[in-house]
């Protein structure tokens, strides 16, 4: 990590920056030294500000704080991440989806801004095309993780699955959730389907521009169609992928899966 710093501190090329800041990262995330690890790749973005890797930069630090661990400790003010320490046990998983979704969107934008503005051949403009579309893949799994579309056990049964945002302790910060004892297992039950005045189910429809503002619902919807889109790949490769996904999603979200989940937790409570 020191020897890639020296690279990084001597001016170096482009291909040497991308190439000098990944190996950075992964010499952090190697040592388990994950903040730092996440400052790395801020530092990075910070490098490419104002030139297309910007975009890249982006897309890998919003990916990067998903990927890392999602608790630690708050000890002397300071969050440590998946550490033990004497202090206040923390769940950071929506401070760190708060922070990719930051990063990707802007990376998204960026990919679209870039896309006619690169002296590239037609081969270079596919491969730009196809990251920009990836990029537009990741933000909408980002948006869909720790919700209901992911049915893992603990949104069903954990307190923090779908919090009272006026209710709840902050811990100190407001993506933050303090872990609790055993007894607040079932603090909380899961929502059903969501229906009128009439009892007929709701279900969410793509809006027709992307805003920050909008629910996970409605931009997950939007994204995949974006990625739909700009698909311009021979064999409409991820045109399939985005049906796919918002296929598995729906499942995820109005599916037998999920009434199963939700019987689940009156059988344990």
């Amino acid at each position: 990590a020191e020897l890639y710093g020296k690279v990084l501190a001597a001016e170096p090329t482009e291909d040497q920056l991308h190439k000098a800041s990944e190996h950075v990262i992964l010499c952090k995330l190697r040592l388990r030294l994950f903040d730092d690890a996440l400052e790395a790749a801020e530092s990075y973005i910070k490098r490419t500000k104002d030139t297309h890797n910007e975009a890249r930069a982006g897309r890998l630090t919003g990916n990067l704080y998903m990927l890392v661990p999602h608790w630690g400790t708050r000890a002397g003010g300071k969050f440590h991440r998946a550490q033990y320490k004497q202090g206040i046990r923390l769940q950071s998983d929506r401070y760190d989806k708060r922070r990719a979704i930051e990063h990707l969107e802007r990376a998204r934008e960026l990919y679209a801004k870039y896309e006619n503005k690169l002296p590239a051949g037609k081969e270079e403009r596919d491969a730009w095309r196809n990251e920009r579309i990836e990029c537009i893949f990741d933000l909408a799994n980002t948006v869909s993780r720790f919700t209901i579309y992911e049915g893992q056990w603990h949104y069903w049964y954990r307190w923090w699955g779908q919090r009272d945002e006026f209710l709840a302790e902050t811990a100190g910060e407001d993506d933050f959730d303090e872990q609790r004892s055993h007894w607040e297992l079932r603090r909380k039950r899961p929502i059903g389907l969501r229906i009128d005045k009439d009892g007929n189910p709701i279900f969410p429809s793509a809006p027709k521009k992307y805003a920050t503002k909008l629910g996970d619902d409605q931009k997950i919807l939007y994204l995949l169609e974006e990625a739909r889109n700009l698909d311009t790949t021979e064999n409409n490769k991820y045109t399939a992928l985005s049906l796919y996904r918002q296929a598995m999603l729906a499942r995820a979200r109005f599916g037998m899966d999920r009434l199963n989940g939700y019987a689940g937790i009156y059988y344990w409570g």
